[in-house]
């Protein structure tokens, strides 16, 4: 009887060790799924304000996003200014239960769009856009790395 104990022990043993090895090679995952607004004006100059970015993972590796990486680019794809980072720090925790899936918010995000505006002016065009880049690290010390990114757009009035 201790013989079979054991050896469904040792069975228990290994499939246990296999699935945390597997659980272990995912790295984070997160996406964004909503912004309010989706453009913002540059006339006056100064910032344009992001008021929400929500976030959702899509697996479940808890990740802490560090940083937002910024660019600005004409129409053409041509970029023309950055990018720049700025140091954040967001928790996002990993899926539990495929039915109930967190939301994270980052709100009023400002992206400073005096360069813009000046360019916009110079090469006379009326609309430009910006990429956001979230770049997030696993919880777990393996170094691995998600980024979630989105389009962002400005324009001048006529």
């Amino acid at each position: 009887m201790k013989k079979i104990l054991a050896l469904l022990m040792g069975a228990f043993l290994f499939i246990a060790c296999d699935f945390a090895k597997e659980s272990v090679k995912l790295k984070p995952d997160i996406e964004v799924v909503h912004i309010t607004p989706v453009a913002a004006s540059v006339d006056a100059g100064g910032f344009a304000e992001i008021d929400s970015i929500e976030f959702v993972a899509k697996n479940s590796v808890d990740c802490t996003v560090n940083k937002m990486v910024f660019e600005y680019y004409t129409l053409g794809e041509t970029k023309f200014f950055g990018p720049f980072e700025i140091p954040i720090y967001m928790k996002v925790k990993g899926i539990v239960d495929p039915a109930e899936v967190d939301t994270f918010f980052l709100l009023d995000v400002s992206l400073p769009v005096d360069t813009v505006l000046a360019y916009l002016i110079n090469i006379d065009v009326y609309t430009a856009k910006a990429k956001l880049y979230f770049i997030a690290n696993d919880d777990y010390d393996l170094g691995k790395i998600d980024t979630a990114e989105f389009w962002f757009g400005l324009y001048r009035n006529p």
